[in-house]
């Protein structure tokens, strides 16, 4: 559900910016270029996520910590 309604947050902006496209592009290219895009980059997001909490257990305790706790020059 949350990865659709990420993908779904986008479609006003693919609306907006697809009448600026020129008339030749095909409506079907414009939906599928933004699909792939969606679906690429939510799924790689997600799998990080994912490995994050399987590789750092306490990171679902506290995820603010744990992520900091990752990157300890930013402290």
């Amino acid at each position: 559900m949350q990865a659709a309604s990420w993908s779904i947050g986008f479609a006003p902006y693919v609306a907006d910016y697809s009448r600026y496209l020129p008339a030749n592009v095909k409506t079907s290219s414009t939906f599928w270029y933004s699909y792939y895009g969606q679906f690429l980059g939510s799924g790689l997001m997600m799998s990080v996520g994912a490995a994050l909490a399987s590789y750092v257990p306490h990171l679902l305790e506290d995820p603010g910590r744990a992520v900091a706790t990752l990157f300890p020059a930013g402290r």
